[in-house]
């Protein structure tokens, strides 16, 4: 089999860190099984391409020495094979159209095709970087758990129990164990691996379905993991939902933090101190103890990118134009400001 991976990055200006870093883990993936790397530019929202954006990406490639076996493809130029996908989704009953004449997925509402009928671009799973930033793990379509070692330029699969079928959605704690979500037969479970990545197991946490176990949320401690599972109490069957939990890695204690609270909570993420766990809902982030106390949601407005500042005292909520930081422990927020739309924020290390 021959091994062709892309990088696909938005016209939106010169990369930023983490588009940097993605590039060089693909061309070290490639070059390691005698592979290609595909430039794919994802020109899709006209709304986001910047004018030079394309020049500038091709720009930094250069200088970071990351060459491309074939491209750049453009995603605007490919409209009419989506279309045509699309219309075999909504004949099959895959896909429906809602009521702004958008194309979605009907098992999860997932967007195919905009309603002025530009396709989108799906992430099928998260990438994740090492805490000493020497590997970096993700799974390709498949599902297979990939580790590429980007000093030794070598990669390896992560299939070590046979009884597992598939394994996406990686998170390293501190100390280099592995978890993510891993499933057997039909059912979704989280994984560990030990910090050698020599062996693995399946956690006993509470079931999940669908969307369950992604974006999984190390501890700072590397003692606990955030997640979210099915939340079978405050939703009915027909409609289901999500509630955040946390598992104690070591003793296998599994918590319920946003049990009582109707709307889906996901995306967990640990403030650094470790005593709160913020997450989203449909309508605004939120905030609950890791004791499952002093759960509350922060204003009205959703966050297109939210994360703790490194102090532990703010929740980052990037609302269009505005960064907006609410105190976690109360209070009015802060609202800065921005020249124009961005799509996430990043703080220092200093934390300022």
């Amino acid at each position: 089999m021959t091994v062709r991976v892309r990088f696909a990055p938005s016209p939106t200006g010169s990369l930023h860190l983490g588009n940097a870093l993605t590039a060089v883990a693909n061309r070290r993936f490639a070059d390691s099984r005698a592979g290609a790397v595909v430039l794919r530019i994802d020109d899709t929202d006209p709304s986001r391409t910047v004018e030079g954006g394309e020049a500038a990406i091709l720009g930094d490639l250069a200088w970071l020495g990351v060459s491309f076996d074939a491209g750049p493809v453009r995603q605007s130029e490919r409209g009419p094979l989506y279309a045509e996908a699309a219309e075999r989704a909504l004949v099959s009953g895959a896909a429906e159209r809602d009521s702004e004449g958008a194309v979605r997925l009907a098992r999860d509402g997932t967007t195919l095709v905009r309603p002025d009928g530009t396709a989108t671009y799906q992430l099928g799973s998260q990438i994740a970087w090492s805490p000493d930033d020497q590997f970096v793990a993700f799974s390709d379509a498949a599902d297979r758990l990939f580790v590429v070692d980007i000093v030794a330029g070598s990669a390896r699969e992560i299939a070590l129990d046979d009884a597992i079928g598939s394994r996406r959605d990686p998170a390293w704690a501190p100390d280099g164990r592995l978890a993510y979500r891993c499933q057997s037969g039909d059912v979704l479970h989280l994984c560990v691996t030990t910090a050698d990545l020599a062996t693995e197991r399946m956690l006993t946490t509470s079931p999940g379905t669908e969307w369950a176990f992604q974006r999984s949320s190390w501890s700072n401690d590397g003692r606990q993991i955030a997640y979210y599972v099915n939340d079978v109490v405050d939703r009915p069957a027909s409609t289901p939902g999500y509630d955040v939990a946390v598992i104690d890695v070591a003793t296998g204690t599994e918590r319920i933090l946003t049990r009582g609270f109707a709307p889906d909570t996901i995306m967990p993420v640990w403030t650094p101190d470790d005593r709160h766990v913020l997450f989203a809902t449909e309508a605004a982030p939120g905030v609950v103890g890791a004791d499952a106390t002093g759960l509350r949601v922060f204003g009205t407005q959703g966050c297109a990118w939210f994360e703790p500042s490194p102090d532990g005292l703010f929740v980052t909520c990037l609302t269009g134009n505005q960064v907006v930081l609410w105190p976690i422990a109360g209070g009015p927020p802060t609202v800065i400001e921005l020249g124009g739309r961005a799509e996430f924020v990043n703080w220092q290390r200093l934390g300022r």
